[in-house]
């Protein structure tokens, strides 16, 4: 099932990202007899009521370039505790359950990864078009602190590409990596993307993952309100 924020009584919106320890990744299909229309729409709906949480940072609602049916949303908190707040009573909005009825409600269709972020890089001047989200587990043989040092090695070499915004790096309770791209357009973002996979200072980087087990997305952004 989807989660999503709802209803709250605070009114301070928090805008510090380096204050963000929690992020939120829903990755689930939605069901054919809606349109992207009326789930943007839908999803549009949440965010004057959501943004009134205390610990929220905003979200960004993706659609995917590659299936249309196929959607993310990422949202970011202060900490675990102010998601699990806002969780326990998303079920009482009916703006909320609005939304979750245009999703498949197949478990195998959705996914939700409840995340720590491990580093965010600044972002640079310019809008989001475009969030490239790649998902995996690592081989066995790597430790955390070297699979984030081969991360951070990465760096260097995305801020050279034209279009490309700012990372995060992620990581589940269960050890899913999920790092997260924002670029300006899908252009930049698939030519990059081809550079990446043929340069030998990402090498070291992508041969940790485990090629079984490893998702990558390119979605388009249809909502921001990430602060």
């Amino acid at each position: 099932m989807l989660i999503i924020n709802c209803e709250n009584t605070s009114n301070n919106k928090q805008s510090a990202n380096s204050d963000i320890n929690t992020a939120i990744l829903i990755i689930g299909k939605t069901l054919p007899q809606y349109s992207q229309e009326e789930v943007i729409n839908l999803s549009s709906a949440i965010d004057p009521v959501v943004d009134k949480f205390d610990g929220y940072y905003g979200r960004k609602m993706l659609i995917s370039n590659k299936y249309p049916n196929l959607i993310g949303d990422i949202f970011f908190y202060r900490d675990i505790t102010s998601f699990e707040k806002a969780s326990e009573i998303e079920l009482q909005s009916t703006t909320c359950q609005k939304f979750f009825a245009t999703m498949d409600p197949d478990t195998t269709a959705s996914k939700i990864f409840i995340a720590k972020p491990i580093f965010m890089t600044q972002e640079k001047q310019g809008k989001t078009g475009v969030v490239e989200i790649v998902i995996s587990k690592t081989k066995d043989n790597y430790s955390e602190d070297e699979i984030i040092a081969a991360a951070k090695k990465l760096n260097p070499l995305l801020d050279t590409f034209d279009g490309f915004l700012s990372r995060k790096l992620l990581l589940t309770e269960d050890k899913y990596w999920i790092d997260v791209l924002y670029w300006t357009d899908m252009q930049e973002a698939k030519s990059a993307f081809a550079k990446i996979g043929e340069s030998t200072i990402a090498l070291p980087y992508l041969e940790m993952a485990d090629e079984n087990n490893t998702q990558i997305h390119h979605f388009n952004v249809v909502i921001d309100t990430e602060k």
